[in-house]
């Protein structure tokens, strides 16, 4: 996601915010860590080999989460990143 989109995303919400006095005292800044810190709780990280049998899970890592290395190996392919914290169970 560009800086752009992301900028104008916590402006959106500062702006909901604000319509609902929310945001006294709050800078952009602050939203974008509350928010950051907000998702990061809600997602968990993974760091595994899959073999080349379980590769449909990372696609619901790909679909639902967030892939931030991925290497193929002989034995399967590893993966980094993160997922919902409802998912992991599922790929892990």
């Amino acid at each position: 996601m560009s800086s752009d989109v992301s900028n104008r995303r916590l402006l959106d919400i500062l702006t909901v915010l604000k319509r609902h006095h929310l945001s006294r005292g709050m800078t952009p800044q602050k939203l974008k860590e509350i928010l950051e810190d907000w998702i990061r709780e809600q997602r968990m990280e993974i760091k595994r080999l899959y073999p080349y049998a379980e590769a449909g899970k990372i696609q619901m890592i790909r679909a639902y989460g967030e892939v931030t290395k991925e290497e193929y190996q002989a034995d399967g392919i590893y993966i980094e990143g993160f997922v919902p914290r409802e998912l992991y169970g599922k790929v892990n």
